[in-house]
């Protein structure tokens, strides 16, 4: 029997093409494995997005983005238990780590190593195949 893909939501932060198109990259990997996956710009998540997911990526590069800022606040009163996030950006930002301390009190938790999306495209397939194996 086939294990069932969790539903995905993938989320960039807006205006870092960079990640939108590793995002991008992303959704279709999911989409090719069968995955039911949403993909959105931090700033168009919906708290009904959220709350239909199982797994969350998120990718972020500045601390305290304020296209994160609605995410951050439903995160201060929602759990998340039995849900997994992952981590995407790139060498040196501090926005995954900003990120993951919204995150802290929800009882998510955390899928693996966070990703580098400069280190390519097999590494980032090889990277969201992990992540998705719950």
């Amino acid at each position: 029997m086939k294990a069932m893909k969790p539903k995905t939501l993938i989320v960039y932060e807006d205006a870092q093409e960079d990640l939108a198109q590793a995002a991008r990259d992303m959704e279709r990997l999911a989409q090719s494995s069968g995955a039911a996956v949403r993909l959105r710009a931090a700033s168009a998540v919906t708290v009904s997005e959220v709350l239909a997911s199982r797994l969350y990526v998120f990718g972020a590069r500045a601390p305290e983005s304020p296209f994160y800022a609605e995410l951050r606040r439903l995160f201060q009163g929602i759990n998340l238990a039995g849900r997994r996030a992952a981590f995407f950006g790139s060498p040196g930002s501090e926005g995954v780590a900003t990120l993951k301390a919204s995150l802290k009190d929800t009882d998510i938790a955390f899928s693996g190593p966070d990703l580098d999306i400069g280190s390519g495209p097999e590494a980032v397939a090889a990277w969201f195949k992990a992540a998705m194996d719950f």
